[in-house]
This record gives C-alpha cells, sequence and structure tokens, in this order.
C-alpha cells in the first residue's frame, strides 16, 4: 500500500501513454514522440493506459494510485475471502506463517502499474481451474463462458494473457488426454478470444519482444532463474519452488495433486524464460493450498504442538533481509517526482516544444508525460527497433554523443548524476551544455550555442 516516488514513475510513463493515444486515437501509429526509430506501437495496456489518463485529468497521479490501492484491495478481498477467512486449513500457526510471508515476498508487485490489474483476470480465472482440478472434474460450459471472458479481458491489460491458455490447457492434459466436443470448443474459444483486441495477432510478438528488449537492455526481473545476478527474487523463486516440492513430494500428504493443477505451470515457467513470471506463483500458492487440503492427511491427535513463533522470527529475519537488499531500495532506483516534474515544467516553460530532448531511458517516464518535445527515449521498451536500443547504450557510454547530437541538435539533455556523471561531463565540456537544473541526483542541461 506504499506508494513511493519509484513506482509513480511507471504510473507516469503509462499515463503518458494514455493522453498521447487520446490525442490520436491510432491504435497502430508510428512513434512521433521519439527521435530513435520506431516499429508500430503494440502494447495490450492500451486500455489501462486511456484509464489512467482519465483518472489523471481528475485528481493526478496520486488519484491513478488510489485507484491501484482499490484494485489491490479487491484482489486481496477475493484472495482471502477463499483462503485465509476458511476455517478448513489444517495447518498450525507456524506452518500458515510461512506460507504467507512467503507470499508476501511478491508484494513488489503491487504497485501502480499495469501488473497489479493482470492479477484480477488471474486470480478468478485460477480460482475456476484450480477449482476443477482439485475435484477432477470436467470444466462446464458455465467454466468455459466465463474464463473466454476473462480472457477478452486480459488481453486487453497486460502482455500475461498468455498465462490463461497455459494454465488451461495443462489442466485438461493431466486430467483427460481424451478431449471432450465441450473442451475442445471451449479451449478453441479461448484461443480465439486472444485475438479480440485492437492489434490481433499482433499482440504475441509483443510478448516476445518485451522481453528480447528488457532482457537487451538489462532489465532485471527478466533475467534467468538460473543466474545469480538478482539474488533477492532468484532466493525468493527457489524457497517457492523447493518447498512446492517438499510440500507434493515428503510432507504428509495422501497423494500429490501438483500435476494435474494449474499452479505447476506457473513454477515451471520461470525454468525456460524470464523471472518476472513466477510472481504469479507466489500470488497463486494460497489459493494452490487451500484446494490441497482434500488431500492432506489428518494431524494425529496426540501430535505435539508446533512452535509457530520460533518460525515466526525465522522468517522474519529472512524477509528484512531480502527487504534490505533489494535493489527497489536502492537510491538509483527512486524518482523523485518533484523534481522530475520540476525539469518538465522548466522545459515547458522554455517554450522550445519543438527541440529534441536526449534523456535517460528512466527518466523519459515523466517527460512523456509532461512536455510536448521529442524525447530521445520514451520510457517504454517494445516500439524501439534493435539499431534504436544499441545506439541509446551506446549513447549512455558516451561513445555516440556525437552522432546523436549532431543529427538531432537537442536543446536539452536530463540525466541522473549517479548514473551518469562521466556523460554528463562529457556533454558540458565538448558541447557547450550548462546545468539550469538539478535535484535530488536528476540534472537538466541547456545548449549554450547560440
Amino acid at each position: 500500500m506504499i506508494i513511493t516516488p519509484w513506482h509513480l514513475s511507471e504510473t507516469a510513463l503509462w499515463t503518458g501513454y494514455g493522453k498521447h493515444l487520446w490525442s490520436d486515437w491510432h491504435f497502430l501509429y508510428q512513434d512521433t514522440v521519439s527521435v530513435l526509430p520506431t516499429d508500430n506501437n503494440v502494447t495490450s495496456a492500451w486500455l489501462l493506459s486511456l484509464i489512467y489518463f482519465g483518472f489523471y485529468r481528475w485528481g493526478d497521479l496520486f488519484a491513478v494510485a488510489h485507484l491501484h490501492h482499490l484494485v489491490l484491495l479487491l484482489v486481496l478481498g477475493v484472495l482471502y475471502s477463499k483462503t485465509i477467512f476458511k476455517n478448513k486449513w489444517p495447518w498450525t500457526l507456524g506452518e500458515r506463517a510461512t506460507i504467507y510471508l512467503t507470499w508476501l515476498g511478491s508484494g513488489a508487485y503491487f504497485s501502480p502499474r499495469p501488473a497489479l490489474f493482470a492479477f484480477l483476470p488471474f486470480i478468478l480465472s485460477f480460482l475456476i481451474l484450480d477449482k476443477r482440478s482439485s475435484i477432477r472434474a470436467d470444466l462446464t460450459r458455465r467454466d468455459w463462458s466465463s474464463l473466454i471472458l476473462l480472457q477478452i479481458l486480459w488481453v486487453n491489460l497486460h502482455g500475461s494473457f498468455v498465462l490463461l491458455p497455459l494454465m488451461t490447457g495443462w489442466v485438461l492434459l493431466s486430467q483427460r488426454p481424451q478431449f471432450q466436443w465441450q473442451n475442445l470448443v471451449g479451449f478453441a474459444g479461448l484461443l480465439f478470444a486472444t485475438l479480440i483486441n485492437p492489434f490481433g495477432f499482433k499482440i504475441y510478438p509483443y510478448v516476445f519482444k518485451t522481453k528480447e528488449f528488457s532482457e537487451l537492455l538489462g532489465i532485471s526481473e527478466w533475467i534467468s532463474v538460473l543466474s545469480w545476478d538478482y539474488p533477492t527474487q532468484l532466493v525468493g523463486y527457489w524457497l517457492l519452488f523447493l518447498g512446492v516440492i517438499y510440500l507434493a513430494f515428503f510432507s504428509r500428504f495422501k497423494n500429490s495433486g501438483i500435476l494435474r493443477s494449474a499452479f505447476t505451470p506457473l513454477i515451471l515457467l520461470p525454468l525456460a524464460g524470464g523471472l518476472r513470471l513466477s510472481v504469479f506463483a507466489f500470488f497463486a500458492l494460497p489459493v494452490f493450498l487451500s484446494h490441497w487440503t482434500t488431500l492432506y492427511a489428518p494431524r494425529p491427535a496426540k501430535e505435539a504442538p508446533s512452535r509457530p513463533w520460533a518460525a515466526l522470527a525465522a522468517i522474519l529475519v529472512i524477509a528484512f533481509i531480502m527487504i534490505r537488499f533489494s535493489p527497489y531500495f536502492k537510491e538509483t532506483h527512486r524518482f523523485d517526482e518533484a523534481s522530475i516534474f520540476g525539469i518538465s515544467n522548466y522545459i515547458e516553460d522554455s517554450k522550445q516544444a519543438q527541440c529534441p530532448i536526449l534523456n535517460d531511458l528512466n527518466l523519459g517516464h515523466f517527460l512523456f508525460l509532461k512536455t510536448s518535445n521529442p524525447l530521445l527515449m520514451d520510457g517504454r521498451i517494445t516500439p524501439y527497433t534493435q539499431g534504436a536500443l544499441t545506439t541509446y547504450l551506446s549513447f549512455m557510454n558516451g561513445t555516440a554523443v556525437d552522432s546523436l547530437i549532431s543529427a538531432t541538435k537537442p536543446c536539452f539533455v536530463v540525466l541522473s548524476q549517479s548514473r551518469s556523471s562521466n556523460l554528463i561531463e562529457k556533454i558540458q565540456r565538448e558541447y557547450r551544455f550548462k546545468t539550469v537544473f538539478s535535484e535530488n541526483g536528476y540534472v537538466l542541461l541547456q545548449s549554450q550555442n547560440p
């Protein structure tokens, strides 16, 4: 529920996209905002962007943040009504503490970005699938109708929509290899529902392009779970993975229902792709375990009670260490709303709206929303060509400065002092740019050329 400036930068990005989408009202268009070349702009978050922009016009970015608060409460309400508010859980307090504190490791994703809205169709569809798989029952016509409607909503909210066909296919294959006609027709309808969006089939390349470009830019959330470059989420994922293996094969279960559950592909997918998918596994964990209660062996009457406070203390220590050293809490990852908007306001007041800005990708979020100037990169990833991203990385390394300045003749440069101190000094020394605005680690350089 804590909204940090870092999170608001994501909100500014998608709100800015909604502003530009509202102004030209084209779902597929060549990006006219960025200096670097782009492909046609495809994003499944178009619907949310328009909603963001509506709330922004009503109450600024904090109205959008409060919209996410309401969505988070709704998602947690659905989740808790199916799990923690039930009295049929066979686990002790210590075991519950372990389950919920592990699950809360995904809390960093509860922020004002489109991913949070994706949890609504996800948790509702997961409840349908896992309820049927836990009792080995076929999906009914009502189930299929609900899944198809949720798929239509999901594909227009977030690129994670690909999870629903994967989860559904897994449940069908694990329960009955010989499909019934109802299941065949239902699954075909589910696949067709993924095409009900402004982009049609192009929505699929968008998903893979996001992963490809995120890896090229070194965005840590997409690093493989087999890598140790991002230890916070890596440790959380493997604790979850090994915990499920233990519960499935070494705990006191009558039998294992893990192979037929919609939860299983959520655990396995990060092994073959980006780490970001693991957050859905964290989120599904309580529901998955609640459906396992029918498989759980009764606890012996004379069994000694567990020591919940010892387990709780150990988990709290682990959670504190993971939070304390999380990259989300590093100063270089924070964005101060006032300083970035101050830079944007300075640029707007200069009355040089047609003059390009060379900027750090991470600072393009607020500039995209607040200014009308062409930007080097506006903060989005997927529209850019491979050559554009290579040029951007070369610029940030200080090796493509001359070509960009000669070609674009920018009036302003906006950079982070902590990330780009050498680049800032080079631009000041060699190209006659002067610092005209500096606050909280961000600098605005303005050209002094006549």
